[in-house]
């Protein structure tokens, strides 16, 4: 049976080159990204996972900020110190 995705699209101040892939393996399982330029000033940032780790992770009970919190920490080494 499959498995639904859910998905979170934000936009982050780091600029970016090119479109890039991230993944994170978590207690919760994996969740990945892809990101790319946007303007000059920013770029997309699609952060993505599997239903059952969604919902190990909380995210189904997270507030918008909340959500963008764990995001931002989950992803903070590639973030470098960027919203």
């Amino acid at each position: 049976m499959p498995q639904g995705g859910k998905y979170a699209w934000f936009g982050t101040d780091l600029v970016l080159d090119a479109f890039t892939f991230l993944f994170r393996e978590t207690a919760h399982g994996l969740f990945q990204v892809h990101s790319y330029p946007f303007d000059e000033d920013t770029s997309t940032f699609i952060v993505e996972c599997q239903e059952p780790a969604w919902r190990a992770a909380g995210l189904d009970v997270m507030s918008e900020d909340e959500s963008i919190a764990f995001c931002e920490n989950l992803f903070a080494a590639d973030l470098r110190g960027h919203r």
